[in-house]
């Protein structure tokens, strides 16, 4: 499907949704039909994209039975769509993770995936959602990225995903992340008993309660047992949105102060940044006005201060775009006393705790939407000034906000040295289509780098119960971990991580996935000439994938291929 990937979704739907009958050719039967994204974003703007083909099309009938479904949703919302698909109004509806598992949602009859799923239950989860009660048909159809690629061999589709066994569960329970969330909220029920219920919080149970204690969350009221007293619920701090975030924001109205949705607060930096594009279902749009992510400390869970993006409604103008956030990583090592060291082959790889920071940059994109009938995707986009900072709430009162923190669990390598000055050397010829004219040598050398991280990152999910999203990355030409020089982490993408990291360094894991990530680039589907960048495009990037250069990463990863035997 090459670069049609993007719209083969909507031809889909289209042949779906309006399916001639073959004994009445002018009329047409309707399948109702679930597609699966990766995103909020990209499951509404597709919804969006598919409403307008059919408006375009003169089928305005069918424009008005599509739907999107995220948990960002109120639940009223989430409520009449799922009633408006038991009863058949909605014959189409465009959803994320959120309408896999636990909603009765009736008899569909078409489920598209789109792209690789979390894992091969969830596979299983999203195709079981149709045929119910009668035939039904599922449809896979991969992105146009090196793991979905890979995915798309007919063979390594069965074998590792569609008939595969489920992969094991990664958890760690030790997790201070999750497991301090967990005790408060246990503490709030019943009194926990020092002595006696490690058995359910583990061995570190008397530390972490003393961390309570002192905060002033708990009290000892009897030799041992500790019960809730803080004026706080411990239940809010659990943020049932996503993993990262530890509080929810909700989107508000200016005009009448009515709440439209929510997000946690972690994306909600990167979504709801003051002049991003908000929008709410097929037919709403917002833009936002301001962004308040209230108090700093994340245990005053019932601060008087709102956690709040207030938006107002788009022009006709704004409709016609989205937005999308530029961020900056960095990762430090944390805790040198817990880095361990292994070799895999001859390349020396470290894993330990790191400190993660996600910074919003002073400029976002703006990009046009495509056309209904126009030909492939939108390509227009515009860099623009943010124009103001969110918000939070300090020890000093309010102050700007831009960058949001997380430890967890990861593993880096450095480039060795003989590797990186042939890296550089090819740097100093003339730059290649793929590269912008007016790149340095050493933004080309670097961009190798950033090629080659960009598919070890993605392609950790070809170890069983690893799903790329769960992994993330950072490229450095210098960096203390590395005596100052070149080098890559893979960090995950959860708080106090999960024990994927642990995963990637038993056996030979990581050396599988560089061998995977030469393999992608080195049998690129898409055949394509002067280093396209397609393949190595990373849709967690958070520079939108700038300077990339696919031949120079190829030329590096077979580098440390052989370095890593």
């Amino acid at each position: 499907m090459g670069s049609r990937r993007g719209t083969v979704v909507l031809d889909l739907v289209r042949a779906l949704l309006a399916r001639p009958q073959a004994r009445e050719p002018n009329t047409t039967i309707a399948h109702q039909t679930i597609v699966f994204h990766r995103s909020r974003g990209e499951a509404n703007r597709t919804a969006r994209y598919q409403a307008d083909q059919f408006i375009h099309e003169g089928r305005d009938d069918l424009a008005g039975t599509l739907r999107p479904f995220m948990s960002s949703f109120t639940a009223i919302e989430r409520r009449e769509i799922l009633d408006d698909l038991r009863d058949g109004s909605c014959l189409g509806v465009f959803a994320t993770s959120a309408l896999e598992l636990g909603i009765d949602i009736g008899d569909l009859s078409a489920a598209i995936i789109l792209g690789t799923p979390h894992s091969r239950p969830s596979y299983r989860q999203m195709a079981g959602r149709v045929g119910r009660r009668s035939p039904a048909i599922v449809v896979y159809v991969p992105r146009d990225n090196p793991l979905d690629n890979w995915y798309a061999d007919e063979r390594r589709f069965a074998s590792h995903l569609a008939t595969a066994e489920p992969e094991p569960v990664i958890t760690d329970p030790e997790n201070d992340d999750v497991a301090m969330l967990h005790l408060a909220a246990a503490a709030k029920e019943l009194d926990i008993n020092c002595r006696t219920d490690e058995t359910f919080f583990g061995e570190r149970l008397k530390e972490r309660l003393r961390i309570l204690d002192e905060a002033g969350d708990i009290q000892e009221h009897k030799k041992g047992l500790f019960y809730w007293s803080s004026a706080d619920d411990p239940f809010v701090r659990i943020n049932v949105l996503a993993a990262k975030g530890t509080h929810t924001v909700e989107i508000r109205r200016m005009e009448d102060r009515q709440v439209i949705g929510q997000v946690d607060n972690w994306s909600a930096l990167w979504m709801l940044f003051p002049g991003a594009i908000y929008e709410d279902g097929i037919w709403d749009t917002y833009v936002v006005e301001s962004l308040h992510l209230g108090p700093l400390d994340q245990r005053h869970g019932h601060s008087e201060v709102e956690r709040v993006a207030w938006v107002r409604r788009a022009t006709t103008s704004q409709t016609k775009y989205y937005t999308v956030a530029l961020t900056e990583r960095n990762v430090a090592v944390v805790d040198e006393k817990k880095v361990i060291g292994r070799n895999v082959g001859s390349l020396k790889v470290h894993r330990g705790p790191v400190k993660v920071t996600q910074t919003l940059a002073d400029h976002y994109f703006r990009v046009r939407r495509a056309e209904p009938g126009a030909a492939g995707l939108p390509k227009q986009r515009k860099k623009m000034p943010l124009r103001k900072w969110p918000t939070a709430v300090g020890p000093d009162g309010e102050c700007d906000f831009r960058s949001i923190e997380m430890e967890s669990a990861g593993l880096w390598f450095p480039i060795p040295t003989a590797v990186w000055e042939a890296v550089k050397e090819r740097a100093q010829r003339p730059p290649r289509a793929s590269i912008p004219g007016e790149a340095t040598p050493d933004e080309r050398a670097m961009s190798a780098l950033h090629a080659a991280e960009h598919l070890i990152c993605r392609m950790t999910g070809v170890v069983p119960g690893i799903w790329e999203g769960d992994i993330a990355g950072l490229s450095v030409d210098s960096h203390p971990a590395f005596s100052d020089g070149p080098g890559i982490f893979v960090h995950e993408n959860t708080p106090g991580g999960t024990g994927l990291i642990d995963l990637l360094m038993e056996g030979d894991n990581l050396g599988n996935v560089i061998r995977a990530a030469l393999e992608r680039v080195e049998n690129c589907p898409n055949h394509c000439e002067n280093g396209c960048p397609r393949c190595i495009q990373d849709w967690l990037c958070g520079n939108q994938n700038f300077f990339l250069d696919k031949e120079d990463g190829r030329l590096l990863l077979q580098d440390l291929v052989r370095r890593a035997g």
